[in-house]
């Protein structure tokens, strides 16, 4: 089963990128259901949060990337943060940035002691 349906985005978030021609899902966290999805307009990454604790640590997480946008790090921008209350879902839509995650750069890294400082 898929995390995320196409049609369960949010109707403005799908405004905001036009049309949807697919969407593939990295490796899952445990807080948020991570979708990058392929539209009209480019490719982005839209993330769910269900539960008030996991929409918590995702409205945080938005919070975050906005105070940091204004630094010299690169980090995603964050296009839209939206909380459905009635539904306990938060869903934020996300600039894709080609890459790796830090547990694979982990991953790769041979020297222990940089890997354990990291």
């Amino acid at each position: 089963m898929k995390p995320i349906a196409i049609q369960e985005i949010p109707e403005h978030i799908q405004n905001d990128v036009g049309t949807i021609y697919a969407i593939h899902f990295p490796k899952q966290g445990y807080t948020s259901d991570v979708g990058i999805i392929e539209t009209a307009n480019g490719t982005y990454v839209v993330k769910r949060a269900k539960d008030e604790r996991f929409c918590a640590s995702l409205e945080k997480d938005a919070k975050a990337l906005t105070c940091l946008s204004s630094t010299a790090l690169p980090i995603p921008t964050l296009y839209r943060f939206h909380e459905t209350k009635h539904k306990k879902e938060a869903w934020a839509l996300l600039e894709y940035i080609e890459g790796e995650t830090l547990q694979q750069a982990l991953e790769k890294e041979t020297n222990e002691a940089k890997r354990v400082s990291t």
